[in-house]
């Protein structure tokens, strides 16, 4: 095969995998400035190329057939490269350029925020992109770093640390001015308000039974920062990371409901870019911050 025809294919490969990510052909072309007609031809073309049908298409979008799941496996490794060559100029031994960190909702907020300043300290050339989001990753290329919620199964996802979040149930001073703390679990599902997220009773079969039981729901969110704000702002009782809570001054931990739940949560990075000084370096100070959580 050809230089051109070599370039032309990986050009047509690089749209395929853009459009098994987003799913739609619509949606990838507008995304990248193409014309609809242009990118179905190009998918059309490789396929006709390998000689195997990539996508089944539907009305509402496409989804990759098995062949092209094991295409797309292949052809994610174009990804890592251009990325890995796109970061070599900022790399080298150099601490700096960009690092993209993934980070599951409500481990973000108060634990990652707080040890960037310290950081930033000792590398002010770096700039992180982070995404914080409730839904785990599909594609391990999508960030260097992860904090996530749900085990790794990307077969590159190298887990650097399993470990665990401890939660407990906190309310604010203002409302426990007015309207006392809950002497125990039962006092609790009978005369107080609750506040929660929309996926702990998925999570934890013992706060779905509390929530079956509960009296008063005040708010349902699938925030962690807002659950934190609402219970705050004094509208209920939630659950929260401890050590979390215990750094807001206006908060203050339930203990007597003796109430305790844990969660797993896994430090990843990828096996093509754990190494890089500057991927290195994040993790190291995010493992460090992890030890006192």
């Amino acid at each position: 095969m050809s230089l051109k025809n070599d370039i032309i294919t990986i050009k047509r490969l690089l749209y395929f995998l853009e459009t098994a990510k987003n799913g739609q052909i619509n949606s990838t072309a507008n995304k990248n400035g193409l014309k609809q007609s242009n990118l179905s031809n190009s998918l059309k073309d490789l396929e006709d190329t390998l000689n195997i049908q990539l996508f089944t298409r539907h009305n509402n979008g496409v989804t990759l057939t098995e062949a092209g799941k094991n295409i797309f496996e292949i052809a994610s490794q174009l990804k890592r490269v251009l990325y890995r060559i796109k970061s070599y100029t900022t790399t080298g031994f150099q601490i700096s350029g960009m690092i993209r960190l993934w980070v599951s909702d409500g481990i973000a907020s108060g634990y990652v925020s707080e040890t960037l300043p310290s950081f930033y300290e000792k590398y002010p050339d770096v700039c992180i992109d982070i995404k914080c989001t409730i839904d785990a990753p599909v594609l391990s290329d999508e960030a260097d770093i992860f904090l996530v919620y749900e085990k790794p199964r990307q077969n590159d996802a190298v887990i650097l640390s399993e470990n665990t979040l401890t939660f407990a149930l906190f309310a604010s001073t203002k409302y426990i001015t007015k309207y006392g703390a809950p002497k125990n679990i039962n006092d609790l599902l009978a005369n107080h308000v609750i506040c929660t997220r929309d996926n702990f009773s998925r999570t934890w079969k013992e706060w779905q039974k509390i929530m079956e039981n509960a009296k008063h729901i005040s708010v349902q969110t699938n925030s962690s920062s807002m659950l934190m704000q609402v219970t705050k702002d004094g509208i209920g009782i939630a659950l929260h990371p401890i050590g979390l809570g215990l750094k807001e001054p206006d908060l203050v931990q339930l203990s007597k409901t003796n109430f305790f739940l844990k969660h797993p949560f896994w430090l990843v990075s990828r096996k093509d870019t754990k190494d890089i000084p500057k991927v290195r370096a994040l993790i190291n100070h995010i493992s460090d911050a992890i030890k006192n959580l």
